[in-house]
């Protein structure tokens, strides 16, 4: 590991910093134990750069919870109705605890920039930093199995909720990797060697949780799971009534249930709708279905996907 040499050469003003790592370095230093630059590309601390920052931070933060609004409004399926709106209420109280993480963030990071702005204070900011990323990447991995617990059954509303952002946070997360493995190459140093690790891991380690979370489809059993009692009772107010089909948007449990009719055997409780496709659950009491439109769920439940 290269120390920071205690002579002064005077060719560093206070609080200087290394235009090649931009780590913050000690006054008088004569090299960067980071990487090595020595002082003729020492120069001093700006303004501007920590500014630069926090904007790259707020702007980040602010698009991830854009994000997450957006994508859990348009995979409930909303319609003007009261059950649509309890169902949302309860899906944002569940994620609201998390999303106030990364406000209060940008809100800190506002005041932050508002006093640099006022007091013109010289201070080193990484604009990618791995505390960022962790936060980015958890509150996708949250997001990401809300939208999973919903029969989805749109395609391209799928593609757009899911492909673009983990695109982009993939692309963010590569950038973040190869600037740590170049500095870790530059100043192998333990902190450097675990700063890299992270960055290496947290994204392909949430990717990977994902991904098999939601190929057996766990988050969507679950929340089924938790609603199946209210399921049943309101498949028996239907069958009390003899009925062919109801329509009528209510909460049955954490689903929206906008219509109940029967299918090839079976009583479905609607809770997706769009334009020519329908989801939700299916109950089938007597022979296990063979429409293809059924994927089997739990005993005589089974998941509903129709494209007309």
């Amino acid at each position: 590991m290269r120390e920071e040499s205690s002579r002064s050469t005077g060719k560093a003003s206070a609080n200087p910093w290394c235009t090649n790592c931009g780590r913050t370095l000690r006054a008088g230093a004569e090299s960067c134990r980071h990487c090595g630059a020595g002082v003729p590309d020492l120069a001093p601390a700006r303004p501007g750069g920590a500014l630069d920052s926090l904007v790259v931070h707020i702007g980040l933060l602010g698009a991830t919870l854009a994000w997450a609004l957006i994508s859990v409004f348009f995979a409930s399926g909303p319609i003007p109705s009261l059950g649509w709106m309890q169902e949302f209420a309860i899906t944002m109280a569940v994620l609201l605890p998390w999303l106030l993480v990364p406000a209060l963030v940008i809100y800190r990071n506002r005041k932050k920039a508002n006093q640099i702005r006022i007091s013109g204070t010289t201070e080193t900011i990484e604009s990618l930093s791995p505390g960022l990323l962790l936060l980015v990447t958890t509150t996708w991995v949250l997001v990401m199995l809300v939208l999973a617990s919903y029969v989805m059954i749109d395609p391209f509303t799928t593609i757009m909720l899911v492909l673009f952002p983990t695109l982009g946070l993939a692309g963010c997360w590569l950038a973040l990797t190869v600037r740590a493995a170049y500095r870790a190459r530059k100043a192998p140093t333990m902190g450097a060697i675990a700063k890299t690790v992270a960055y290496l891991v947290s994204f392909p380690l949430a990717a990977i949780a994902m991904f098999m979370l939601t190929a057996d489809e766990v988050p969507l059993r679950v929340r089924f799971g938790i609603s199946e009692t209210a399921m049943y009772d309101r498949l028996e107010r239907f069958e009390r009534t003899g009925e062919e089909e109801s329509y009528g948007s209510d909460l049955i449990g954490l689903y929206k249930v906008d219509a109940v009719y029967r299918h090839a055997g079976c009583v479905i409780l609607q809770t997706m709708r769009g334009i020519e496709e329908t989801g939700g659950f299916a109950y089938c009491p007597g022979t296990p279905p063979t429409d293809p439109e059924l994927e089997h769920l739990k005993g005589r439940w089974w998941i509903y996907r129709s494209w007309h």
